[in-house]
């Protein structure tokens, strides 16, 4: 089974007057935060870290999303260095969910604002539900 995944926007925000030196984002945010979760043990060891060239948060810079097998995908966005501590907190709780979602107990307050876009897991493999809807159409008459 996959590792679960942290996936940091590497080039947010893209409307920034500075140069990017090697593709990672001009304020420096991304590798801040691949920085301090690659700096937890518990973390490092257990989870996939990965800069990635987008999540879909331009306009909320810097983004990055927690997702597993069967688990909720949680898209955080504008991520601040007074959230990191907040931020990797919330990723060990995200770990050691059944099902990924964290509730008000599970979210520091300082990333509730910040939780930016939810997915559901998928309920069955995409193979099958069309495989079901093709064998429904070859018995209709």
């Amino acid at each position: 089974m996959p590792r679960p995944t942290v996936a940091i926007c590497r080039t947010c925000p893209r409307a920034t007057a500075g140069a990017s030196a090697r593709g990672e984002n001009p304020d420096g945010m991304a590798v801040q935060l691949r920085s301090a979760l690659l700096a937890d043990r518990e973390i490092a060891s257990e989870i996939d870290i990965m800069m990635v060239h987008c999540l879909g948060a331009c306009l909320r810079p810097c983004a990055a999303a927690l997702s597993a097998a069967g688990k909720w995908r949680l898209r955080f966005e504008g991520l601040s260095p007074p959230v990191l501590v907040d931020f990797i907190a919330a990723t060990k709780v995200y770990n050691a969910t059944p099902d990924g979602f964290l509730g008000d107990q599970g979210l520091p307050p300082s990333l509730r604002e910040r939780l930016g876009a939810l997915a559901p897991p998928p309920t069955a493999p995409r193979r099958a539900f069309m495989n079901t809807a093709q064998a429904g159409k070859e018995r209709a008459p």
